[in-house]
């Protein structure tokens, strides 16, 4: 099954706010959310979760399914709990190495612990 676009949608609006509140382009740009959003290229929550992180950000945007746990098999859930906004380079072309998953499971502790999820599409 595959995601639909306002799930799609969500999570990519969910981790550009995410990165927009936690970055240094706000703070030192004065850049006001609507412009940060409406801006173009993809949103991608590594560099923001993963600073360490040595593949730079390029292409299309696409989103990560994340598991619970580190597992073989079955991939995540179609759902926001389970999708992280990512670039095509951190998702497809450099897929997510076990640093950047165990950051990614933490990103996504965090942001259910800030009730972030409420609106979310299924």
């Amino acid at each position: 099954m595959a995601v639909s676009y306002e799930l799609w949608a969500h999570v990519v609006e969910r981790d550009a706010k995410y990165i927009w509140e936690h970055g240094e382009e706000r703070m030192h740009h004065h850049v006001t959310w609507r412009k940060f959003f409406a801006r173009l290229g993809a949103f991608c929550i590594v560099p923001t979760i993963d600073p360490k992180n040595p593949d730079p950000c390029g292409g299309k945007q696409e989103v990560d399914h994340v598991k619970d746990q580190p597992m073989m098999g079955k991939r995540a859930p179609d759902d926001a709990y389970h999708l992280v906004a990512m670039c095509q380079n951190h998702n497809t072309w450099h897929p997510p190495r076990r640093e950047l998953r165990q950051a990614e499971r933490a990103y996504l502790e965090t942001i259910r612990a800030e009730d972030l999820y409420e609106a979310a599409p299924t």
